[in-house]
């Protein structure tokens, strides 16, 4: 009985025994995996960040789907992004045909882009939105007020026989130069990681080498090269056709820009306005807040927890005079055009570059090519009108029109003629290029910057560039953007959307590249920015 019982406690003493050192290895373990008192837990969850936009458009859409896919991946990212109108696309939008969806719809701002605007091609192809592109029959025609300096007949041999013919060699050398160009500007595709965003006009121009494309006229730098009756004939139709300047007066390189639409110019089927819709609906963890104005941003000083000062945006909307706060802010329109109440900026007036205001008219009807001494049959489908010097056979020495272009033509036989111009055209103006109609469109757009050159000392004559960033960005990680500077360097679709990356480069660089001592743990949850497009 006792060896029962000795055998009995042995036993029992070797199981507590066991037990005790079980308890024992997981007191010691989780005591071990316990920070000391006042360490900081670097694996904690970050705080949450937020971003304002302002503006629907490309810069602004763009915008958000680039922070939503690189930072919005990695650490908490709540976007909202406020458009004033009841739609997204900003000067992107299309009408339908006659108020009539079914007979179809037609570009009313931004029309085309072309194969090297990566960004627009990319987000086509991947959100698969269908393009179309311009069609090849159209023929331009060069009018100065009393007959076409040069046409194009549709045959291809007889057309360059006929430019070689008006212009020499010209136009066999001038693709090599707007190559050359065109490749400066298209190493902007090529900034990733290794390179900072920039955060001046100046620095990215100097970068890509074209500082000196927008210190001089268009006809300065091209006249000597490729003469006079080229450039102020077929550059200038080109200039005239995309942002209704002309080259004296219109910097070198959005002349150039201008003739890469040369290239081929495409648009989307359902509208351009498509894509920056799903820039938009393709960001995660973003609000849309339409039909809501922005009325004033105020900049705001908090101390955290840990006494950091954070610097914080309130947002006052048409819609709440209460306020919202948010870390960093894009103002994604054109700074005048925002009329937005700034008291945390003393911004220069000579910043805000005056706009371009182009009225378009949409017309269905049946044009008189009578007008410009022809008949149906061998009149131009796409007539640019020439500008200064150029201007002796308009009235006034200014032409009614910009440009006159059929776009399709519906089956009543009616045509469908899209024109630009500086002025509102009047109903005589019209009844002069028409038999008769049966839809008048009229639309105005303040469509883009008076793109003149800026002189290398630009502070010393009040004409400097907008700045990028316009408040802060310093050691708090708080600032507020311009996403629309680079628009006084270039205006294009594609453009906005290569500056909105820039930004969202800027905002990555900031949180998790450059962590604040208010966001310590930002640098160990992001990943790397990339190319900013994430799993699409």
């Amino acid at each position: 009985m006792c060896y029962l019982l000795l055998t009995y406690y042995s036993a029992l003493h070797s199981r507590m025994f066991f037990l005790y050192f079980l308890l024992f290895f997981f007191i010691s373990t989780f005591a071990h995996a316990t920070p000391p008192l006042g360490q900081t837990v670097f694996q904690e969850r970050p705080q949450l960040k937020k971003v304002a936009i302002i503006g629907g458009g490309a810069a602004g859409s763009s915008t958000a789907f680039w922070l939503s896919n690189t930072i919005g991946s990695s650490i908490p990212l709540h976007i909202t992004v406020y458009e004033k109108e009841d739609r997204v696309g900003g000067r992107s939008m299309t009408i339908p045909i006659k108020g009539d969806p079914t007979l179809g719809h037609i570009e009313l701002g931004a029309s085309i882009f072309v194969p090297v605007n990566y960004n627009m091609m990319n987000a086509s192809e991947r959100f698969g939105l269908p393009l179309k592109h311009l069609t090849a029959e159209t023929k331009l025609g060069i009018w100065n007020g009393e007959s076409f300096l040069f046409e194009e007949t549709g045959n291809q041999y007889w057309d360059t026989a006929k430019m070689l013919w008006r212009y020499g060699t010209a136009p066999l050398r001038f693709p090599n130069h707007l190559r050359s160009i065109l490749d400066k500007f298209l190493s902007v595709y090529d900034i990733d990681d290794r390179h900072e965003a920039f955060t001046t006009l100046p620095q990215i121009l100097d970068q890509l080498n074209m500082k000196a494309l927008v210190n001089q006229s268009a006809s300065d730098h091209l006249n000597d090269m490729f003469g006079s009756i080229f450039v102020h004939e077929l550059v200038q139709s080109a200039s005239r056709g995309n942002y209704g300047q002309d080259v004296d007066y219109l910097h070198a390189f959005a002349a150039l820009v201008s003739m890469s639409a040369g290239s081929g110019a495409w648009s989307l089927q359902d509208g351009n306005y498509r894509i920056f819709e799903e820039f938009l609906a393709r960001s995660k963890h973003t609000q849309l807040r339409l039909n809501t104005k922005v009325t004033s941003i105020e900049s705001i000083h908090e101390v955290d927890e840990h006494n950091h000062s954070v610097q914080q945006y309130k947002i006052h909307t048409s819609q709440s005079e209460e306020g919202e706060l948010y870390d960093a802010v894009v103002l994604a329109s054109p700074l005048h055009m925002a009329n937005i109440d700034l008291p945390c900026l003393d911004f220069p007036e000579h910043y805000a570059r005056q706009y371009h205001t182009v009225h378009v008219t949409i017309i269905a009807g049946y044009p008189d090519p009578s007008y410009f001494g022809r008949n149906e049959e061998n009149v131009p489908t796409s007539i640019i009108t020439t500008g200064i010097p150029l201007v002796d056979h308009f009235d006034h020495q200014e032409a009614p029109f910009t440009t006159f272009t059929r776009h399709l033509t519906l089956d009543n036989g009616e045509s469908v003629v899209k024109m630009f111009s500086s002025k509102e055209l009047s109903d005589n103006d019209i009844a002069a290029l028409f038999h008769n109609t049966s839809w008048i469109y009229r639309k105005s757009w303040q469509a883009f910057p008076k793109l003149l050159p800026v002189p290398n000392h630009s502070t010393e004559n009040g004409n400097d560039w907008p700045p990028v960033i316009l408040h802060d960005f310093d050691t708090t990680g708080g600032g507020l953007f311009y996403a629309n500077a680079f628009e006084n360097v270039i205006s294009t679709m594609e453009t906005q959307t290569l500056m909105g990356k820039n930004i969202a480069r800027l905002i990555h660089e900031r949180w998790c590249l450059n962590p604040t001592e208010s966001s310590p743990s930002l640098h160990s949850k992001c990943a790397p920015f990339g190319d900013g497009w994430g799993n699409y």
